[in-house]
């Protein structure tokens, strides 16, 4: 399967609601007129030098094409849509590409919105965001929401639960996900995990924690967990995140970080001596 960009569209748009001329782009650009016709016209695939320059110049002159993509998107295909973020880019999608030790072990993982899929991957050079429709038709399905079960899980694959790992509780946790092909969940990502691995710790409660991390969503992920859900993803459009906008997504991150401090600090307040430490729950 190809998952190309839309280069040839893209640079179109430029032409046509940007008011360029294939002249103009070319000298903005660096690359030869012939170049750039060849590409408007569908006869060479633009190479990464190429594509970082047309799309730089859509950023850079204001067109968040991506956002207006998603919502596009999003307006014919609904709850649908979905959005996969890739560090190197996609040769194809299998059930079992992602690290064991992810939220919900091996699976294809994919999140509701284009921003919260980036945020994996802006700080890598040729990174870029696949959106997907998805039918759950027929498919089994087990859907969690922000709570302790969740967290729970979430600490147990990702490997931080030490002595508690084979609590008896983690394990019935870990039954109901059992046999799933999907499972839809909050996402947590590395800077919310940070707030996990101190409740694994013992440094804050589940109230204390639940609260932070609900007040800092990215959204719902779903995780593609068999070939035979794979089978019902259909690829739409791949994103292409120009440097100008990694950059963006860079400085949304940092700030990101510090909201979640912040929630942190405030949750532990707020919440002192609310729910139980994680050796009382699971003694």
């Amino acid at each position: 399967m190809e998952f190309d960009y839309s280069t040839r569209k893209d640079l179109k748009f430029l032409i046509e609601v940007g008011g360029r001329t294939v002249e103009e782009i070319a000298s903005e650009t660096g690359f030869s007129v012939r170049t750039i016709e060849s590409v408007a016209l569908g006869e060479t695939k633009a190479s990464d030098q190429v594509n970082e320059k047309i799309y730089s110049l859509l950023f850079d002159q204001g067109y968040s094409l991506n956002r207006a993509k998603e919502e596009t998107l999003a307006e014919k295909y609904g709850k649908a849509l979905l959005f996969h973020g890739s560090k190197k880019g996609l040769k194809e999608i299998v059930a079992d590409g992602s690290r064991a030790n992810c939220d919900f072990g091996t699976g294809f993982y994919l999140g509701e919105r284009f921003d919260s899929a980036a945020s994996f991957v802006f700080a890598n050079e040729g990174s870029s965001v696949y959106a997907f429709s998805f039918d759950p038709k027929g498919l089994k399905g087990v859907e969690l929401e922000c709570d302790l079960k969740w967290m729970l899980l979430v600490c147990a694959f990702r490997g931080t639960l030490g002595q508690f790992a084979n609590h008896p509780r983690i394990k019935q946790a870990m039954e109901t996900i059992a046999g799933a092909d999907y499972i839809k969940a909050p996402i947590a990502d590395n800077r919310m995990f940070f707030v996990m691995d101190a409740y694994a710790k013992g440094e804050m409660t589940d109230v204390e924690a639940i609260h932070c991390l609900s007040a800092s969503s990215l959204g719902k992920q779903t995780v593609i967990k068999t070939k035979k859900a794979i089978k019902r993803l259909v690829f739409l459009e791949r994103f292409y995140l120009c440097q100008g906008e990694r950059q963006h997504f860079a400085m949304e991150a940092e700030e990101r970080s510090k909201l979640i401090e912040t929630k942190l600090k405030y949750a532990k307040r707020e919440f002192r001596g609310e729910g139980q430490f994680i050796d009382e729950l699971l003694s």
